[in-house]
């Protein structure tokens, strides 16, 4: 991980704060202190680039470590291909089961109560609203799974890391699990 040296920063003593009609010059002056600190966005080096440098690291490599270097990250892909698929599977079988749920139960109300569709309609949107309930406390208890999580991933993957406290628990293991039951519940 290379980090940016301090004359890539922009300088930020030039912002006009009287432009900024609805944002407090308090939160102006923490925003251009945390954004000239070096150490809140690095870039990640995860990607090999066959450039010359990097050209010369491996003919002073044996063959068998640079196999191994391929080979090491071939099998991280498999990895993450095959545990997003696991995960994918997951929340399909977890969507299909609550919503057999939901539907059996009213089903069931609706040979019960044929003479109305009131009981079998409110249990229905009950159920709906059971499951936005829940699915509102995984976020209230984790505001991290909150979204999609795309932007982050994304510039994550593009070679930035933001290491803003609020984006540090957005790669956790509780953010990953509330996230799995807000997504199979608000379907």
């Amino acid at each position: 991980m290379a980090s940016l040296r301090n004359d890539e920063w922009r300088d930020y003593d030039d912002v006009d704060e009287n432009s900024f009609t609805e944002i407090s010059p308090l939160l102006v002056s923490q925003k251009r202190e945390q954004l000239s600190s070096p150490s809140i966005i690095e870039s990640l080096d995860y990607d090999r680039c066959p450039n010359e440098p990097y050209m010369a690291f491996i003919s002073t490599k044996t063959k068998s470590l640079v196999r191994w270097l391929n080979l090491k990250d071939w099998i991280m892909f498999g990895v993450i291909g095959i545990t997003t698929g696991v995960v994918a599977f997951a929340i399909d079988m977890g969507v299909k089961y609550l919503s057999e749920a939901k539907f059996h139960t009213t089903f069931s109300f609706v040979s019960e109560y044929s003479d109305t569709i009131m009981v079998p309609m409110m249990i229905y949107v009950a159920f709906s609203l059971l499951y936005c309930l829940i699915a509102a406390a995984a976020v209230a208890v984790t505001p991290e799974a909150a979204g999609s999580g795309i932007p982050e991933i994304k510039c994550y993957l593009n070679g930035i890391r933001v290491s803003f406290d609020a984006y540090q628990s957005n790669y956790d293991s509780s953010s990953l699990v509330f996230k799995f039951l807000g997504t199979n519940l608000s379907h």
